[in-house]
């Protein structure tokens, strides 16, 4: 039985969007499943034309429900009629090809427009493995881009958004220069918001901002929209430096183009009081607060703007929390608020920025507990969706926190979060080879331009990987700590803990297998790709190597250990702990094995005691007494002219004296004794 055009018509219909809870506008979806047949008589641009009468989707509405409804339109249409198996047969209807494309591309930006950016990227795939895309020219294909770029931005592919922005800006042509203005403000966004290469971000900013002075004054209101744009942008990159002076000039020029209320400049420019080290007499709170609160009550009027809505939100909590006249609670609605409208429209980027902004407000309310478990939240949320400049500065705050505070985050968690910083900045590393990549190629930039990209993309390069070269050493610094904490978990034995408890909590501190292995790869792409500094990531990974191999002989000791110990205070012969004790020393030094004389006294045979400690003092006085001696000779004296004698005495009932002397034997002595203790085990 086939599903009617008029099934689907209905299932739009009784699709109401819930208002009482938190929903994503993306996961509404229509019951289309796979299997069933859908009657697809009707030509594609018909199935259209019909369900916008039936729904009058063809008037002017700014309510959320037409949206979700256009929303369902184009999923019914993708569904079958742009589908893999189903999009060639538009393209041999020529007579309806541009009324198609003028569809597909609602379809991009309603998908995009709802948050469901994958779907568009996925259709996007189709399109351009289609044959239609092949029929299409640079002025049809470049929309359809744009709308793809923009969901794959907004999903994390960052390599996909800058390629394909790249791919435009090769197809733009040198007449349309308003869009080559746009393309160069949207790479820009990239590179500034997502990969905080503010550098290179600048550079494509500056590159917009220099065609538009071209042709300024401008004939049209596209024009001032890109103005004003471009002057806000490069606003909010000098307040981001801290040149808050420069960034004023900018807002104000923004604003003047903008004219009237004077645009999202006025926001930008009212938020920057609040920076850090912005100095302010008086920043007028109140007032600003309710600007701020205006602000956003004209965008949630309007679906098409209701998503800004989020962020202003989170950005008036802020300013909530810091007026001291206002409930704690009130911030915490308004943050709540943001978040909800953020989901509805799966801008992650927002709802990650509302947790970083909740854990700021526990830290200054001192709550830690609630500070780290609000920041793993924004962590598990960024990591997901490879929002990696938030990552890592959640990450890098959470890490400065506990070297100041060290009882707010344990150990493990702490290397954990240094080990996934590491990798964020290998990320980044390979979104600047990708730049160089593209500069390689030239982009219609001119020779002079694109030498200042080289530099900036190579000094991005070695910025980045000092700031991982920093990370590597504070990941070494962390695994310093661990002998410290060795030494500390054995002394905590007295208060109640045992033994094994403390071997597996040691055990499972050490970093595993992968992470050395992580380590010792992101050394040697370093190294391909980094001609100066040779030598020290030589030196890296050669003390990589000597701690691989000291990490490994710990965890095998210590299995090992854990496997032999059968309960937790089992007493041991005391000869054989002393002899347990010289090999864990002789592990490290096995050339002074011969040197180590161990006296095996009868009435001493049965004494036995418990181990959790002996071992190892044993071995600290063996080194102690090979490390004075290494102070006072060289190896081949003491290997010659040294031996020492470990002696065991009982004094009473499980309670010994060790004694480790170490006698200077000449050549006579040394034999006279060799001999002696020949003979002796040969009557033995």
């Amino acid at each position: 039985m086939k599903v009617s055009i008029n099934d689907i018509f209905d299932q739009i219909v009784e699709t109401k969007i819930d208002y009482g809870g938190t929903y994503a506008l993306k996961d509404i979806r229509l019951d289309l499943r796979k299997g069933q047949e859908y009657d697809i008589s009707d030509s594609y641009m018909e199935a259209y034309r019909y369900l916008c009468d039936c729904l009058l989707l063809d008037e002017e509405h700014n309510d959320s429900q037409k949206l979700v409804d256009l929303f369902l339109v184009h999923q019914y249409l993708c569904w079958c009629y742009l589908s893999r198996e189903t999009i060639d047969k538009l393209a041999e209807n020529t007579d309806q090809l541009e009324d198609s494309i003028k569809i597909i591309r609602e379809c991009f930006f309603s998908y995009r427009v709802v948050g469901a950016f994958q779907d568009c990227t996925n259709q996007y795939e189709i399109l351009r493995e289609s044959r239609l895309w092949t029929r299409l020219g640079p002025p049809e294909q470049m929309p359809l881009m744009k709308e793809a770029a923009k969901s794959y931005r907004n999903t994390g592919d960052f390599r996909n958004a800058l390629r394909v922005y790249y791919e435009c800006l090769e197809l733009n042509s040198p007449d349309d220069w308003l869009q080559r203005v746009e393309l160069l403000l949207k790479m820009g966004k990239v590179y500034r918001n997502y990969l905080k290469q503010i550098e290179f971000a600048k550079f494509y900013v500056e590159e917009a901002y220099a065609i538009l002075h071209e042709h300024c004054p401008y004939n049209s209101e596209e024009e001032k929209k890109y103005a004003f744009i471009c002057c806000d942008t490069l606003g909010q990159i000098y307040r981001d430096e801290q040149d808050y002076e420069r960034a004023e000039n900018f807002f104000v020029e923004s604003k003047e183009t903008f004219g009237g209320m004077g645009g999202r400049a006025c926001i930008h420019e009212m938020l920057m009081k609040y920076q850090d080290n912005h100095e302010h007499a008086d920043s007028g709170l109140t007032r600003d607060i309710e600007f701020l609160k205006n602000v956003i009550d004209g965008l949630e009027k309007n679906p098409m703007e209701e998503v800004g809505a989020g962020i202003r939100s989170v950005q008036l909590s802020r300013l909530k929390f810091m007026d001291c006249t206002r409930t704690r609670e009130e911030a915490f609605r308004e943050l709540a608020r943001g978040r909800s409208v953020a989901y509805k429209y799966n801008d992650i980027k927002t709802v990650i920025r509302s947790y970083m902004a909740e854990a700021d407000f526990f830290k200054q309310e001192k709550n830690y507990g609630k500070y780290i478990e609000t920041s793993k939240k924004a962590i598990e949320l960024a990591s997901s969706g490879n929002q990696l400049v938030l990552e890592n500065e959640i990450i890098k705050e959470v890490v400065e926190w506990s070297n100041i505070m060290p009882d707010i985050v344990d150990s493990a968690t702490k290397i954990g979060l240094i080990k996934r910083r590491k990798d964020i900045y290998k990320k980044l590393i390979e979104f600047s080879k990708q730049s160089i990549d593209i500069v390689r190629k030239g982009v219609s930039f001119s020779q002079d331009r694109i030498i200042a990209m080289y530099g900036i993309v190579l000094n991005d390069f070695e910025q980045i990987s000092g700031e991982l070269s920093g990370i590597i050493d504070i990941f070494n610094a962390e695994i310093e700590k661990i002998n410290e904490k060795y030494t500390a978990y054995l002394k905590t034995e007295i208060q109640g803990f045992t033994y094994k408890s403390i071997l597996h909590k040691f055990k499972n501190d050490l970093p595993d297998q992968d992470t050395i292995d992580r380590l010792r790869l992101l050394c040697e792409n370093i190294q391909v790709n980094q001609q100066e500094g040779r030598e020290i990531l030589s030196e890296v990974n050669r003390r990589l190597e000597t701690f691989a191999n000291v990490v490994a002989h710990i965890k095998e000791a210590v299995t090992q250990t854990l496997v032999e110990s059968r309960s937790e205070k089992q007493w041991h012969s005391l000869n054989q702990l002393i002899r347990t004790g010289i090999d864990n020393f002789v592990c490290y030094k096995p050339q002074y094995k011969q040197m180590i004389q161990y006296v095996n006294r009868e009435q001493n045979i049965m004494i036995m005691v418990q181990s959790t400690l002996f071992e190892t003092t044993v071995s600290e006085i063996v080194n102690n007494a090979f490390g004075y001696m290494e102070a006072l000779r060289m190896n081949k004296e003491m290997e010659s002219k040294f031996r020492f004698m470990l002696d065991v005495t009982a004094v009473e009932e499980r309670t010994v004296i060790l004694e480790c002397y170490s006698m200077y034997w000449d050549k006579e002595a040394a034999k006279k004794n060799e001999s002696a203790e020949a003979a002796q085990t040969h009557t033995a």
